[in-house]
């Protein structure tokens, strides 16, 4: 790399200086870009349809989490601490037969010799005794017993809470997929064009050898089912069953002293924002949310640009199509400083493993009349100028100039191994704002899908620099 000075690399990590537009005309920087191979063309966040892949749970690392946790987005089988939001640890004590009989005893309402059962009984390692297990938190040593919460004779049984309004909850959801359906099914019968009537003999004619299709009985009853919907009478009732007015404070809240450690923080209560605890003990252990790996798809030709590996322990990906592996990377490298002339050093690098030839051009009016803030003159390197394969070994070696290139320009500075250094003259000068440039990147890329073939590609490209002079 050659030898600048402290200003070379002003703006290697700030993605905010070279911007790269999108098909619907969007700034946005290289790495925040995807590529489609069979559209040819970068797309943005807002040209990309993006869907959950799979879910999975961080603590258990569980790839399928059951039905009833998928639909709440959360595990069955890992809790948080109610109390620090840490991963609570499950703890295992032993319950011997006689230990058992009693507690047995004592829910049926017989009485028994010993005064504390779960005391007496529980830490004995008897063979035939009953294994418990209890949640605990092993960084603030919180635990279910101290909310009362009963051990259980499976880590399975230990449930989230439910809540008074699960039911109304549930009604709505149940309603708004039920409108839905209803919306979906009247948009597809507007798709469906009109069929052409025929005779009784024509139809007889043409199904002679063939059995009539019917309709599918299940649509049909899709189809009644959503034109029975009311807009207003489940939906008016299920509102209507909300408490609009809150629950009053007790008489003696002025006269109780208040102690500070029994009552529950602001993040303790938004842990579970259905129910809000107000005291330490109406604590509950709130299960584990669920992560999820997301696939993205091209909204041009609706192929796979992103696509993760189903492990939940795996970093990879089976597609990755980014903007990074195919369009060449442009950087700022030196800014003009003092009564120097008004030149930026632009760097542009090879992201592929064949040799580029690439040009620069002026901008098209779309683009122009899309920006908020008007460009500046530039000369523009004229010509066609060689970009060389990208070369780790040669990175590592600092090597300089190919033999193989022989292009000389003015407005090539320098070059190394898959990289190039131009020069961009300003015109105006007497400009004293924040610089931008704009200009048309015109670049060759190579199939990876058929047809196999060399094709060129321009993509709009804007540079930003800080005042000058």
């Amino acid at each position: 790399v050659p030898s600048f000075d402290k200003m070379a690399y002003i703006s290697v990590n700030q993605q905010d200086r070279v911007l790269y537009a999108c098909s619907c005309f969007l700034l946005s920087p290289l790495g925040e870009l995807y590529f489609c191979r069979r559209c040819k063309v970068p797309r943005c966040q807002e040209c990309v349809a993006s869907a959950v892949d799979n879910l999975s749970c961080p603590n258990c690392v569980d790839n399928g989490p059951v039905i009833e946790a998928r639909k709440k987005n959360r595990c069955g089988r890992c809790f948080k601490c109610p109390q620090c939001s840490n991963t609570l640890s499950l703890r295992t004590s032993i319950l011997s037969n006689e230990g058992a009989n009693d507690q047995t005893k004592l829910q049926s309402g017989e009485t028994t010799s010993s005064p504390d059962v779960s005391k007496s009984t529980i830490g004995s390692r008897s063979p035939g005794g009953t294994k418990l297990y209890h949640l605990a938190c092993s960084y603030c040593r919180w635990s279910t017993r101290e909310v009362n919460i009963k051990d259980k004779r499976s880590p399975l049984d230990f449930k989230d809470r439910t809540s008074s309004h699960q039911k109304q909850i549930d009604d709505l959801i149940s309603f708004y997929k039920e409108f839905a359906n209803k919306d979906w099914m009247e948009r597809e019968q507007v798709k469906k064009p009109l069929r052409r009537v025929k005779s009784f003999t024509t139809s007889l004619e043409s199904t002679k050898y063939n059995a009539l299709k019917l309709p599918d009985s299940e649509l049909l009853a899709n189809i009644k089912h959503a034109g029975s919907i009311s807009t207003g009478s489940s939906l008016s009732e299920t509102v209507a069953a909300i408490p609009t007015i809150p629950d009053p404070l007790p008489d003696d809240i002025y006269k109780t002293a208040i102690n500070l450690g029994n009552i529950t923080t602001l993040e303790q209560r938004l842990l579970d924002p259905t129910y809000q605890p107000t005291f330490c003990y109406e604590l509950w252990p709130r299960s584990v949310h669920l992560i999820g790996k997301k696939l993205h798809r091209c909204k041009g030709c609706e192929h796979i640009l992103i696509k993760a590996e189903i492990s939940p322990t795996s970093i990879r990906f089976k597609m990755q199509q980014i903007a990074w592996h195919s369009i060449p990377q442009v950087r700022i490298t030196q800014l003009p400083k003092g009564d120097a002339p008004c030149e930026i050093i632009i760097s542009v690098s090879n992201p592929s493993n064949y040799a580029m030839d690439i040009s620069f051009s002026e901008c098209s009016s779309d683009l122009l009349s899309h920006l908020k803030e008007k460009p500046v003159k530039v000369i523009l390197p004229v010509g066609t100028f060689v970009l060389t394969p990208s070369d780790d070994v040669g990175d590592a070696l600092e090597s300089t100039d190919d033999a193989d290139v022989k292009t000389v320009s003015s407005f090539i500075h320098s070059r190394t191994a898959g990289k190039l250094f131009l020069k961009f003259k300003i015109a105006d000068e007497e400009s004293n704002d924040r610089v931008n440039i704009a200009c048309m990147l015109k670049f060759p890329y190579k199939s990876s899908v058929e047809p196999f073939e060399m094709c060129y590609i321009e993509v709009p490209v804007v540079i930003r620099t800080d005042k000058l002079g």
